[in-house]
């Protein structure tokens, strides 16, 4: 009983927060954001999924220095809650690598786990709401709106996030930043 009222309570929550960004009713608060310090939390988040799911998942942390960007902290981290929350669903074991970094004058953040790929059909439809992936053997919990507060937020925020996968070798969720200051 208790993990189905959890489950309600996080369903509950996410559905209201989806429907604040369809009515553009979030406050969003810029300023400037430490990457270091953002993943820093966002790897304790990651730990405690992955001791809660019972699941032989290593986390690799890939960074040089610490990028500051103009963001709304509590948005970007919402996001990559989010993108974690399905890396830890979709990788029953292997590795989850979170990042940042600057290439081609363009700053990013990244997550890249090596659990299901996503099919190249359904590519352009994980971040519509109550899509999921779904693979023939498994039921995984969720209802499919976790991507699609991702693309939400990151619409919001000018914040574009890009999506790669490939066959047995998983997936890749990656965050551009336009206003970056390298530190």
């Amino acid at each position: 009983d208790r993990i189905r009222w959890l489950e309600f309570r996080r369903v509950l929550f996410r559905s209201l927060l989806l429907s604040k960004l369809h009515t553009e009713q979030v406050d969003i608060k810029y300023r400037e954001v430490s990457l270091k310090l953002l993943f820093q939390d966002i790897v304790s988040v990651l730990k405690n999924k992955i001791s809660e799911s019972n699941k032989k998942i290593e986390i690799e942390f890939e960074f040089n220095g610490d990028i500051i960007v103009k963001q709304d902290p509590n948005l970007i981290f919402k996001m990559f809650e989010h993108i974690i929350d399905n890396a830890v669903k979709y990788t029953d074991s292997g590795k989850i690598s979170l990042g940042y970094g600057v290439e081609n004058s363009k700053c990013y953040a990244y997550v890249k786990d090596t659990g299901i790929d996503i099919d190249e059909i359904k590519m352009d439809l994980i971040f519509q709401e109550f899509q999921k992936a779904e693979v023939e053997d498994r039921f995984y919990q969720g209802v499919g709106i976790g991507l699609a507060i991702v693309k939400k937020i990151s619409d919001l925020i000018e914040a574009p996030v890009t999506v790669e996968s490939e066959k047995n070798k998983g997936t890749i969720f990656r965050v551009e930043f336009t206003h970056y200051i390298l530190s």
